[in-house]
């Protein structure tokens, strides 16, 4: 059975699917590895998504005491602060209060999930929205970094940096209108995500799971079930194996 990965924020986790979006390209690396709960809020804040907890860490669906392989969750990805950071009065939530509260939402997001991983807020171009700084920015992600290095299971992806580091002078051409992400913005964060992972929790990323089905090629087409019954039973499909059906040239077709 596929493990679970939920990617827990605001519009940027919301808006993470589509060609090129960071949610996506997470996905795909996972194919037949990992089914993904987008649950992404637009304009929610840490304060805001409180009462939500409950149904996407359900209390009665944390890990069983058999260790970290017992938790419903593979991994979980929490990416908030943006809004947390803006100056506005229906979303603003003050520094101390936000790490607090992140803290909580990390503590929740732990009891069902094998790693989670705390992503900082992107740059913003104040331009467009005045509400907002990276300074703000900045400082909100420092205390998400310090949440994730307090808790065992927890890292923290600067995704700030990433996204800085990826554009370059042309930093806002990773953004669509100045806080949201373009697709070169989403291949940035996906590819720096993917790196963190494989390096902080390489017993969840792509290439330690095995996945759910053999390829296709493998079954034998008067017989498909033996093949099924023998890679269920751990004869084949090591962990992270690629068939050559989808490396090799004819990779289009042979997917069909």
């Amino acid at each position: 059975m596929r493990g679970v990965v939920v990617v827990f924020g605001d519009s940027i986790t919301q808006m993470g699917h589509g060609e090129g979006a960071w949610v996506a390209c997470l996905q795909d690396a996972y194919s037949r590895r990992a089914d993904f709960l987008n649950r992404g809020f637009s304009g929610y804040t840490t304060r805001s998504v409180g009462p939500l907890l409950d149904a996407i860490f359900p209390p009665e669906a944390a890990g069983d005491g058999g260790g970290s392989s017992s938790k419903p969750y593979l991994l979980t990805t929490v990416w908030l602060g943006a809004n947390d950071a803006a100056s506005n009065d229906l979303q603003h939530v003050p520094l101390a209060e936000f790490e607090a509260r992140l803290g909580g939402i990390v503590d929740r997001a732990l009891l069902c999930s094998r790693a989670v991983v705390v992503l900082t807020p992107a740059p913003v171009d104040s331009a467009a929205w005045p509400d907002r700084s990276n300074a703000a920015s900045l400082a909100y992600g420092r205390a998400a970094a310090r949440v994730a290095a307090a808790r065992d299971g927890a890292t923290c992806f600067d995704a700030h940096a990433a996204l800085l580091e990826a554009g370059g002078e042309d930093w806002k051409a990773m953004l669509t209108d100045g806080l949201h992400l373009s697709r070169r913005g989403g291949e940035a964060v996906s590819k720096g995500l993917l790196s963190h992972i494989e390096e902080h929790h390489p017993d969840v990323a792509p290439g330690a799971l095995k996945q759910d089905a053999p390829w296709w090629r493998d079954l034998d087409p008067k017989d498909p079930a033996a093949a099924v019954a023998a890679f269920l039973d751990g004869e084949g499909g090591t962990p992270g194996e690629r068939s050559a059906e989808v490396a090799g040239p004819a990779a289009a077709a042979d997917r069909s």
